[in-house]
């Protein structure tokens, strides 16, 4: 039986109408709080759709009571998940994305275009190399964009990653190496290899080699060993205290709401640095929410 209480907030409404009974059937949610689902999932492809309990949120019902700007972005970025990452294309010069479903192609020479549709826009880019065209269609010879190459040879030199998953340019704007993409990929910022937690590569900053190899931390850029040939993790049981080793904590553990659903992977998030192990509990909280209805009212 669904309880009253709104699932993220917490408050429990006498009025049984005020609360909304979500799809998942276990859980309700005011209507002050129903929006922040849609937001989070505009934000963040990774938490698109919006769930709760596994169950989707996006119903005709939920989307209709929606403020009207938060269910009109809804729907513009519902379109462009639809389409897999590296096959999306953006208006080159207002960002909006374009639907495949608006491409041209011209008779004369197959050349297929799309035309953005942003109000004060309509500017016609190429499909093929995804650069405005400027004059006539049939004009129009693809080549390498200029600016594109500039800011790839910027990239290169200021050492930014690239999104393996939807082929992002991201600059790391704080310290911890672990990179969460805008499309919920996560990735080491220094090998840009999928972030499997402590590995080789230094949490933090630039890693710095000897001549052997070995970063700043002891471990060697190859084989992702140190010395004494431990991986950075084992090397962090090996240093840790039994209690922490362990993942042992229970109630004493402000975390351990989250922290117990974790099983053998406590014992890892415990050893990691504060700033991370925070980020990595918040998404453990949503995705808790989302696919298992775990609620989590004080965060």
């Amino acid at each position: 039986m669904a309880t009253q209480a709104c699932v993220l907030c917490g408050d429990n409404n006498p009025d049984t109408n005020a609360n909304l009974l979500l799809p998942c059937s276990n859980h309700s949610c005011c209507k002050d709080c129903l929006p922040d689902y849609f937001i989070t999932a505009t934000n963040n492809e990774h938490f698109y759709p919006p769930r709760c309990c596994g169950a989707s949120l996006v119903t005709e019902a939920l989307r209709n009571i929606l403020p009207e700007d938060v269910r009109t972005k809804f729907l513009e970025k519902e379109e462009e998940y639809s389409v897999d990452t590296r096959s999306r294309i953006f208006c080159r010069r207002c960002i909006k994305f374009l639907h495949p479903d608006t491409y041209k192609t011209d008779d004369e020479t197959n050349i297929k275009f799309v035309a953005c549709s942003a109000d004060g826009c309509s500017s016609i880019t190429c499909v093929s190399c995804k650069c405005l065209i400027a004059g006539h269609v049939k004009d129009h010879q693809c080549q390498e964009d200029e600016a594109e190459a500039i800011f790839q040879q910027f990239v290169k030199e200021q050492g930014y990653q690239t999104c393996t998953m939807c082929l992002s340019t991201i600059e790391l704007s704080e310290a911890c190496n672990h990179m969460i993409c805008q499309c919920g990929y996560g990735f080491c910022y220094v090998c840009g290899e999928e972030w499997c937690g402590l590995h080789e590569c230094p949490q933090y900053g630039k890693p710095v080699y000897d001549l052997e190899g070995y970063n700043q931390d002891g471990f060697h850029r190859d084989t992702g060993l140190n010395h004494e040939g431990r991986t950075r993790l084992g090397q962090a049981f090996e240093d840790a205290p039994d209690d922490e080793a362990n993942g042992e904590g229970g109630d004493a553990d402000p975390d351990w709401e989250v922290l117990q659903f974790m099983g053998v992977n406590r014992a890892a998030i415990n050893l990691i640095a504060p700033e991370e192990r925070e980020q990595i509990l918040m998404m453990a909280r949503s995705q808790l929410l989302q696919e298992q209805g775990v609620p989590f009212p004080n965060h």
